[in-house]
């Protein structure tokens, strides 16, 4: 179905074992004020009841397309998988245990037929728990330069909140088998081609449980981040002689052990980031918001010395104070 004024999306959802909250989820995306959907669910095997609840949300809503996988293939190639499947001119991402807002894809639409070369955008959630109680928020920074900054100490997307150009994830070779780091991955392949943002709007309803992949990544991770940084290295402009310093943020563990021989390079780590990108006046802000952040968290830790905080508060006292104090209560 073509339609220049009113895109065909397809929205693409994963499902291994998530009977609990298929039904919302799904229902969620049924429900949108943007009607011009194909929905796209692919059962990874599960072993729960997952297939009777798709069997019958599919009797419900003929937009509804069921994959079903002959093996376990996991979170990339199952992602592929529907993407191969799919026949829209974007591709929204959805989790099959969180909750979109209802325009939200109308929201993501518009905002792309707006700016055509904007490849992908995400948007902030609220954070619900396994009962579906509010339990926070997160707003992710706006605006390509400084997302493109982020993505060299962070992850600052939303994977289930992602609306994407079929086309341009085609060019970067869709998800590459990394999980659970799959979308940190595609975000930088897409981001040292295209330009990125994020809408300031609250797409979803983030659950946050036991089971969630969120919620069990472990060493994986680990691994699987310091595969990507150093595969993307030159491409996407992070310190080569700092890598572990990049991780730290990325893995988020600044409040462990630390010592004040680590706190003394990292005027060295600046110097070495703002050579490669040209002393960029963003990457510098973004730099300083980090290290605000991560001088912050070895402060509140239980595990550094005396010594080591002293260093990490007068380090503080280098940045711009407006920082930290944005900063000071997280």
């Amino acid at each position: 179905m073509t339609d220049s004024t009113n895109p065909l999306v397809s929205v693409i959802i994963p499902c291994y074992n998530a009977a609990k909250f298929l039904d919302k989820a799904v229902q969620s995306v049924m429900q949108q004020t943007y009607s011009n959907l194909e929905i796209i669910i692919v059962n990874d095997c599960s072993a729960d009841n997952s297939a009777l609840i798709i069997e019958q949300l599919q009797k419900q809503d003929n937009r509804i397309v069921v994959l079903n996988n002959a093996e376990n293939l996991g979170i990339s190639k199952t992602l592929n998988k529907a993407i191969e499947n799919c026949t829209g001119k974007y591709i929204a991402r959805m989790d099959a245990d969180d909750i979109c807002f209802p325009d939200r894809i109308k929201k993501q639409v518009d905002f792309l037929e707006q700016n055509p070369g904007i490849a992908i955008c995400g948007g902030s959630f609220i954070k619900i728990n396994e009962d579906g109680n509010k339990t926070g928020d997160v707003k992710f920074p706006r605006g390509n330069d400084i997302l493109k900054a982020e993505l060299l100490f962070y992850c600052p997307f939303a994977h289930p909140t992602m609306m994407m150009r079929k086309q341009m994830l085609k060019d970067v070779g869709l998800y590459k088998d990394m999980a659970p780091a799959e979308d940190y991955e595609l975000w930088l392949s897409i981001a040292e081609k295209f330009k990125v943002d994020n809408l300031p709007d609250y797409l979803i309803y983030y659950r946050m449980h036991g089971s969630s992949i969120s919620a069990n990544r472990g060493d994986k991770l680990i691994t699987m981040l310091q595969k990507i940084t150093r595969m993307h290295l030159q491409s996407s402009g992070f310190a080569e002689n700092f890598l572990s310093y990049h991780l730290k943020f990325l893995e988020g563990t600044w409040y462990r052990k630390t010592s004040v021989g680590e706190l003394n390079k990292i005027k060295f780590w600046k110097k070495e980031l703002l050579q490669i990108h040209n002393s960029s006046k963003v990457v510098e802000k973004v730099f300083d918001k980090y290290i605000s952040l991560a001088m912050l968290s070895i402060l509140k830790s239980k595990t550094n010395s005396l010594q080591v905080k002293i260093k990490a508060a007068a380090k503080l006292l280098t940045i711009n104070p407006f920082i930290t104090i944005k900063h000071f209560n997280r």
